[in-house]
């Protein structure tokens, strides 16, 4: 939102786990844990990459910002501890 765009909660609840985002024809599969959203990309954004579930999964502004929904960083226990509790 601060960039311009919009956030909202997705009214077909949370992206959880293991999830398939097509990036340019080419698929990626990262841990998704969210429900809030980019439903509408700001001016300057590219998007990068996509599903159905989310439209903006990944944006680009020029070289140097990129930003994804889901969270690359989560490893698969880290996941599981979170559906666990």
């Amino acid at each position: 939102q601060a960039l311009g765009g919009k956030v909202e909660r997705h009214p077909g609840g949370w992206a959880v786990g293991p999830t398939d985002y097509d990036f340019g024809g080419e698929r990626v599969t990262l841990n998704a844990w969210h429900r809030d959203q980019v439903t509408v990309a700001p001016p300057a954004a590219q998007v990068v990459g996509t599903n159905a579930f989310c439209t903006h999964a990944a944006l680009a502004y020029g070289d140097g910002i990129f930003t994804v929904q889901a969270h690359p960083e989560f490893a698969t226990a880290f996941v599981e501890g979170l559906m666990r509790t």
